[in-house]
């Protein structure tokens, strides 16, 4: 078996082994990237559903809060519009007629108020469910954005981690070359400079 002796050659070696893992270690940080980036658009996806779901709702509520005001609405200005007919009518007879009349109107009128006090109190029901709603839509946002940027936490770190074990494999490539210095003949305050510092593992710096 034919084996490199020649300084040449065997710089050459060095140097094809060191570009073979600088170029293997680019792609993992290329892929690396590209995994956070699609996490990032996959959460914003989502986070902008939520959101367009939750409008849906809130503008539901709303339409059918102003249709049950509007029926009210009507139902009390028809029987207004009734009791003022059977007013013109009795004015037109005799004055106990009239008096009869009179009951009457107030009889409806307070029947109207009755109505018209419950319409009010619908009304105010359903305000009351649209800002509760309203409530439940934002602490869901809420959460979601903090569960959101937990997880872009995370994956941070795990890019930084990434990084750092690249470097430290770098670094222990170019210390393996021909070229570098050994550490014999490096000063103490040189090795304890370029020393690396490993993360814990399971253990995630803060972000």
């Amino acid at each position: 078996m034919y084996e490199v002796k020649e300084p040449f050659w065997l710089f050459v070696d060095h140097w094809q082994t060191l570009a073979a893992a600088l170029i293997a270690g680019g792609l993992a940080l290329g892929a690396a990237a590209l995994t956070v980036w699609a996490a990032i658009r996959s959460a914003n996806r989502q986070v902008k559903a939520a959101n367009e779901a939750a409008d849906r709702q809130i503008k539901a509520a709303a339409d059918a809060a102003d249709r049950q005001v509007a029926a009210a609405r009507e139902q009390t200005q028809a029987a207004a519009d009734a009791a003022d007919r059977q007013v013109a009518a009795a004015r037109e007879q005799t004055q106990a007629a009239a008096d009869a009349a009179d009951r009457q109107v107030a009889a409806a009128r307070e029947q109207t108020q009755a109505a018209a006090d419950a319409a009010d109190r619908q009304v105010a029901a359903a305000r009351r469910q649209v800002t509760a709603l309203k409530d439940q839509i934002q602490d869901a946002r809420t959460a979601r954005r903090q569960d959101d940027e937990r997880r872009l936490s995370v994956i941070k770190w795990a890019i930084r981690v990434e990084g750092r074990r690249l470097e430290a494999a770098t670094s222990t490539l170019l210390a393996a070359l021909p070229s570098a210095q050994s550490p014999a003949n490096r000063s103490r305050e040189q090795l304890i400079i370029e020393r690396p510092y490993p993360v814990s593992a399971g253990r995630a710096p803060l972000i």
